[in-house]
């Protein structure tokens, strides 16, 4: 009788602060799950957390943001890049992230269970304002 593959990941938990919006940084934070990191391109799968920024007199505000995404990764020594996709629900949606599918883009680096991120959340202006949000992670995986 043949045995059904055990899927083995690493999960990792990262904060870090987002860039500013109307003036005011946030708190950001993901919790990832790493698969096929044996592979040339492996997968993240993820969710993550943006903090709301309360809207100022002609500023720019916007709620919690909340996401799950993915990206495909390519690793080059301590080094590695990616991108892939995020879903947003209705209620985190703003002039920040203004429709519910968006684009990610992932640099950073990793050195044994640290790592440094560098994310960028946007629709590439497919549907409202969006201007995106860019968000700088530490992480460390169990």
């Amino acid at each position: 009788m043949a045995s059904a593959p055990v899927v083995a990941g690493t999960i990792e938990l990262a904060l870090g602060l987002a860039d500013e919006v109307g003036g005011q940084q946030s708190l950001a934070g993901t919790a990832s799950l790493h698969l096929l990191e044996d592979r040339p391109i492996s997968l993240e799968l993820l969710t993550g957390h943006i903090d709301d920024r309360p809207r100022r007199v002609n500023e720019i505000g916007n709620p919690d943001e909340y996401f799950v995404g993915f990206t495909l990764r390519r690793q080059f020594g301590p080094w590695f890049f990616g991108g892939g996709g995020a879903w947003v629900p209705d209620r985190s949606l703003s002039e920040v992230l203004s429709s519910n599918g968006q684009f990610m883009q992932v640099a950073g680096y990793r050195r044994g269970a640290f790592s440094l991120s560098l994310r960028h959340l946007s629709n590439a202006s497919t549907g409202g304002r969006n201007r995106g949000e860019t968000f700088l992670t530490a992480g460390w995986r169990f």
